[in-house]
This record gives structure tokens, sequence and C-alpha cells, in this order.
């Protein structure tokens, strides 16, 4: 499949990428996690999966027209 993405009127898929982990500070602690951006390194913090799922789930819902468009190369 080929794609002219130099067509304006073709409309580009929007992109992000987080690198997630998950720590605990101790044995019996509960789980923490940090999703830092790919693209600009900002890193949010989150006392909790829930939080860091909720976190995920807007910024996607909430990606309208705020991040640039990327250029897919298919081979």
């Amino acid at each position: 499949m080929n794609t002219d993405f130099n067509d304006p009127n073709h409309h580009r898929p929007q992109y992000t990428a987080y690198l997630v982990r998950f720590w605990q500070d101790g044995p019996n602690s509960p789980w923490r996690a940090s999703a830092q951006s790919v693209q600009t390194g900002e890193i949010v913090r989150f006392g909790s999966q829930q939080a860091l799922y909720e976190f995920l789930e807007n910024d996607v819902n909430n990606a309208n027209n705020q991040r640039p468009d990327v250029q897919l190369h298919n081979e």
C-alpha cells in the first residue's frame, strides 16, 4: 500500500509515545508509575496505576489538533 503524504487533502495520523515505568518503594508499598513523553521529555509521576491509565486515556481523547502531524513511511 502506497500513500501519498504530500497530498494536502490526505489526513495524516497523530502520534504520541510515552516511556512508562512502574516501581515500588518497598515490598509492601503500592505500585507507582511515571510516563515520559518521547516527544518532549516531560515526565509525569503518578501515585497509582489507575491515575496513569486515566492520564493516558485523557491524553489520547484530548489529542485533537494539539500534536504536530507525523509522516509515516510505508515500505
